[in-house]
């Protein structure tokens, strides 16, 4: 199995068609202002490897590991989590099986309170075992000028 995480300024999925439209994609430095993103998370997998239940949590950290606390009156982590189900094989043609199967999401995040000048990871657990994550740093807010 492979995954990987995508940050960018909007995301938004296409179910139909099992595609992720991004706008602005690709950074991993922010701010220093909150801001709304997205992140677009991608699942492949052999369909041997596949379960009829995939089960995904993406959660926030501190660069350190220590989690992201985004909640003033609570100690919870902020985390995202879901699953979905993975089609049956014999319903797949042969065409299908020869490519693995792949699974695209979407996540719009709200402006988080994120310090400056701090670098945060976001990290994608599938079926209990992290499997991709993705840095990104928040610039230091500029010095008043005087």
């Amino acid at each position: 199995m492979e995954a990987f995480l995508v940050l960018a300024d909007a995301v938004s999925a296409d179910p139909a068609a099992g595609k992720i439209n991004m706008l602005g994609a690709g950074w991993s430095i922010i701010g220093p202002q909150s801001q709304a993103s997205g992140i677009s998370c991608f699942i492949r997998m052999p369909w041997d490897e596949a379960q009829d239940q995939v089960q995904f949590t993406l959660r926030l950290e501190h660069s350190s590991g220590s989690p992201f606390l985004p909640f003033r009156d609570r100690d919870d982590q902020l985390k995202i989590g879901g699953s979905f189900a993975v089609p049956d094989l014999a319903e797949i043609d042969e065409v299908g099986k020869s490519v693995p199967f792949n699974v695209a999401f979407a996540l719009p995040i709200p402006p988080l309170p994120l310090q400056t000048g701090h670098i945060y990871r976001w990290v994608m657990e599938v079926n209990g075992e992290d499997a991709a994550s993705v840095e990104f740093a928040v610039r230091p807010e500029s010095p008043a000028d005087e």
